[in-house]
């Protein structure tokens, strides 16, 4: 089962742009799956923008969703953004605190932290406490590149 919030606009050397879907169709897609199939785990990746993450969040708010891992996808691998920069405070503020568990990427991890990118291991490791600090019961820091 899946909901999309965006569609991209994507080749092998980078974003060209994406699109944002409607925060209240996205939440109509959530409504539509939840109201079908009984969920166990969900995961949760691009987001896009302040009011998608809002919507997600009513959803697992009113459904008692749980075993929520956040994955937030920030950037693609080529580093071109696919989060509006509104969408950072709510991702770190409201959608982290939810999670479980969060597995940002390395350059994800720093403004996840409402932080600077971690450039070095004692950075990593104080994002990776900063995360766990917001919420979830884990942090899964990936030093690979996003997308």
């Amino acid at each position: 089962m899946s909901v999309i919030t965006a569609v991209v606009a994507q080749n092998t050397r980078g974003v060209r742009s994406f699109q944002a879907l409607d925060a209240d169709f996205v939440g109509e897609q959530i409504d539509a799956v939840l109201d079908d199939v009984r969920v166990d785990a969900i995961k949760i990746g691009m987001v896009a923008n302040a009011e998608i993450a809002q919507a997600i969040v009513q959803r697992i708010d009113s459904y008692e969703l749980r075993n929520i891992v956040v994955d937030p996808v920030m950037a693609a691998k080529s580093g071109d953004p696919l989060l509006a920069t509104n969408a950072i405070a709510a991702v770190r503020d409201e959608l982290v605190p939810r999670a479980t568990v969060i597995t940002p990427n390395l350059p994800e991890a720093g403004p996840a932290a409402g932080r600077s990118p971690a450039r070095s291991l004692e950075a990593m490791d104080d994002c990776a406490a900063e995360l766990h600090r917001l919420g979830p019961a884990w942090v899964l820091l990936d030093g690979g590149t996003s997308g």
